[in-house]
Formats: structure tokens, sequence, C-alpha cells
């Protein structure tokens, strides 16, 4: 990501840009695919591991609407400010990331010299902790091919189509912006990129509305109400709120999105829009992290790559 980030910031020409920003999304994939399986290793208690998934979903959704802010002023001058914007805050990122210890069990087993470990207070299973030969045949069936092989699994698949649904709008949104406010209202790429913010606003009081429903069930499970025994009950509700807030956040904008309505109105629509998908997103993601716990970041590599492709080439559809 770093050497692409640099090659993007000195491109010579547009070919070599597009072929650059393709090697810049491959390693950008990365920390996005097994972040939520590193959790899972990490925190076995399902409350905190819903926690750090739930800020995580909340710097995955307000990244991208930051980057349009920073773009929209820097490159008005020269567009290669924002790849050397991009590189400076990668740069403050690499003193983090080499501190960074591994955290994959069988890993951890083969490094010290043990065939097993105990297992209390883990929910690894003991089969998971063999060690495991490198060659490359099982490195392209295990790494490579299994977040494919997870689409055929109606969990993996139905919520992979949701969040791709969800995605797809949220990365038009970068196009469709600029249509509404540059296009009715005549504001510049800055101004546009501030008008994002509300999503992010959004996003921060869904993890609000995250951690009072985390409180809620852990106190309903005390005093042995039947439903917060029910592990589904754990992170669906936050989705079943956050659908209909994005639902009713679309049909805001594109109601109100006119000359004869000032541009805030329609700038409001991403408060809602912003809870919806963050609420969605973090149910969701904890949902496979919890139901996968191993095998999590294969989960969401699927999720990942599925979403992300989709809203690639849904892009070319706003221009």
């Amino acid at each position: 990501y770093t050497l692409f980030t640099l090659a993007c910031a000195l491109a010579p020409n547009w070919p070599a840009l597009l072929l650059f920003r393709f090697f810049v999304g491959v390693g950008a994939s990365a920390p996005q695919t097994v972040t939520g399986g590193m959790y899972a290793e990490i925190y076995p208690d399902l409350i905190q591991r819903g926690r750090v998934v739930m800020i995580l979903g909340l710097t995955s959704n307000v990244g991208p609407l930051i980057g349009p802010v920073i773009a929209g002023y820097s490159s008005r001058s020269n567009w290669r400010w924002m790849f050397w914007i991009a590189l400076i805050m990668t740069a403050i990122n690499w003193p983090l990331l080499l501190m960074l210890p591994e955290t994959f069990p069988p890993i951890i087993v083969r490094r010290l010299g043990k065939k097993q470990t105990p297992l209390e207070n883990t929910d690894i299973p003991k089969s998971n902790l063999k060690t495991r030969s490198h060659n490359m045949k099982k490195l392209v069936d295990e790494v490579l091919t299994r977040p494919i092989k997870m689409f055929s699994e109606p969990l993996i698949l139905f919520t992979d189509l949701f969040l791709l649904y969800q995605y797809s709008i949220f990365y038009l949104n970068f196009e469709s912006y600029t249509i509404i406010f540059g296009g009715i209202y005549g504001l510049n790429s800055g101004q546009t990129g501030l008008l994002l913010l509300p999503i992010a606003a959004g996003a921060v009081f869904a993890m609000f509305i995250f951690i009072w429903y985390d409180s809620y069930l852990s106190k309903s499970k005390e005093k042995g109400k039947e439903w917060a025994q029910r592990e589904e009950y754990r992170r669906l509700p936050l989705a079943c709120i956050g659908g209909p807030l994005y639902a009713i956040s679309l049909f805001w904008l594109g109601w109100t999105a006119r000359p004869s309505i000032h541009w805030i109105v329609p700038s409001l629509a991403g408060i809602p829009y912003g809870m919806g998908i963050d609420l969605t997103f973090m149910a969701l993601t904890n949902y496979l992290t919890d139901a996968y716990g191993l095998y999590a970041a294969s989960a969401l590599a699927s999720s990942v790559f599925s979403r992300n492709l989709s809203a690639a080439l849904l892009l070319l559809l706003a221009t």
C-alpha cells in the first residue's frame, strides 16, 4: 500500500495511475479482511469483542468520508497532493504496524514449540491448533480459496448481499453528492466533501446506540429474561434498527434535493444514513465474527471482496 501510494503520487500518466491504484486497493484490502479475525483471537469475551469491532466499523466508515474533504481542497492546486497526504498518514501508522504481535493461535503454538495449548476459557477447537505446513498448495487451498468457498454458506451469502447493497450506495454517494450539491446548489468540490460529514456524525451516534444496547442486553441477561439468552439477539437487533434508518435517509435525500429547498435539508439526511449503515455493519460484522471464530478472517474476506468489487463497478453507473 505504501509503495504504490508513492507510485500514484509520481504517476507519469493516466494508465500508470490506474495500475498503481489497483495495487493500492490490493494492499488496502488486507486490514479489512484480517482485523475481524484478529479481534476474534484476542478477545474471547463477546462483549469486549463487540465493542472493538464497533470501533473498527466506525473507522472503516468515517475514513472514506474524510478522504473527499482532504482531496476536495488539496487537489485544487495539484491533484498529486492527495496522494502525498495519504503517504504521510501511512508513515504515521508504520511504527504501530511494526510493533503489532502475532495473534493467530496455531502460529503462536508452533513458535512456542508446543503441539497443543490449554483450551480453558477459549473457544478454539483443539483440531485447529495443530501445526500447519506452509507449502503452496495448502496456502492456496486454505487461505486464498476459502473466502470464495464460503459464499456457498447461506449465512455468508445473504449477509454479503445485504452489505454489498449498502456499500454500493455508500460509494455511489461520493458521485451523487457531487451531482446533487455541485449541480443543483453550485457548491465546489471542497464544500461538497464537507457535506459528507453528517454521515460521519450519524456513525458516531450509532456507536452510542451500540453501547446502550450492549448494556441493556447484559442487564436483561442478569435478570434472566428469556429473549436475552438467545444468541441471535446479541447482534441482529441493531441491524433491524439500522435498516429502516438507511431506507428513510435515501428517501429524505431524494425528495428534498431541489433548488427550492435549502441545501442543508438534504445534507442532514446523512445523519440517519450514517446511523443506518454503521449499525448494520457493526451488527453483521460482529455476527460473522462470533459465528466463525478462528475463521472469521476468511468470512470477512468474502464480504470485503464482494462489496468493494461491486461498489467499484457501480461507480461507473453514477457518471
